[in-house]
């Protein structure tokens, strides 16, 4: 009778204290060995299958690590955010969190192509825009930088392993080719450069102020930022694309009665990173 009612008396201590003493019963109570022992081993269970574990910061937030049941821990969640590059290089390093990026970019735009000098007269072709990377995922590890470059008129763009193709330069006109010939040449050598076709220069024409044998260039490629520059008139530098609209192409050179003129720029890349 008195080792039942020692029983129950720690099983009553047990119901009061079990979550508020850390020992539950008196393992010095040499009378139940056996008990103190289970009653142990399953305050130990619970604790370390069931329990938040320990550690974490302010702000940290408690995840899944794997499909089985209570593993979980303590980590750092990510805020949304993006970085843009429009000239120069360097290394963009990925914030705490991160895992994965998605990769937008362009090339720098190629130059127009440089009218005939002779009395044929033909038009510079177009520059094309350069290759377009849109919204493209890239996997990252938090804390680990990243090179990227963004191509100035005429080269590439780069972020990672990552490569926005450079526009290609517009076909210089020439006697041999004549007008006709020039718009195939820079349609050909702009599609080379990315998505924005170019037309070549226009063949030659009479015109009433210009005189005999006067060509425009051809338009610049445009880009997903804008329209390229705009082909030279007659005697008419090419014109370079508008601020803003990264990646186009320069337009081609205009040209009258031997008179003629040089293309015009494209303009740089553009890098945006996303998370």
């Amino acid at each position: 009778m008195t080792r039942l009612l020692s029983l129950l008396f720690s099983v009553l201590l047990l119901v009061g204290s079990v979550y508020a003493d850390e020992n539950i019963v008196d393992y010095s109570d040499t009378s139940l060995p056996v008990l103190n022992e289970e009653l142990r081993k399953l305050r130990d269970g619970v604790r370390n299958t069931h329990s938040i574990p320990s550690g974490g910061t302010t702000g940290q937030v408690l995840v899944k690590d794997t499909a089985t049941n209570y593993d979980t821990s303590w980590t750092t969640p990510y805020t949304a955010g993006s970085q843009e590059y429009t000239t120069g290089s360097g290394n963009w390093t990925c914030p705490t969190g991160v895992t994965k990026v998605f990769i937008t970019a362009i090339g720098g735009g190629g130059t127009g192509g440089t009218g005939d000098d002779a009395a044929t007269g033909a038009g510079g072709g177009g520059g094309s825009s350069g290759g377009h990377i849109f919204n493209i995922p890239y996997t990252t590890v938090p804390g680990n930088t990243y090179a990227y470059a963004v191509g100035a008129a005429g080269a590439d763009t780069t972020f990672g392993t990552l490569t926005a193709s450079k526009g290609a330069n517009g076909y210089d006109a020439t006697p041999t080719l004549g007008g006709l010939g020039s718009i195939f040449a820079g349609i050909l050598k702009a599609t080379a450069g990315g998505i924005g076709i170019s037309n070549g220069g226009a063949p030659g024409r009479t015109d009433a102020e210009a005189g005999a044998d006067a060509a425009w260039g051809g338009n610049g490629g445009a880009s997903m930022f804008g329209a390229g520059g705009k082909g030279g008139i007659y005697q008419n530098a090419g014109g370079s694309p508008s601020a803003g609209a990264y990646g186009a192409g320069g337009g081609g050179g205009g040209c009258d009665n031997g008179s003629y003129k040089a293309g015009g720029a494209g303009l740089g890349g553009y890098i945006l990173i996303q998370w």
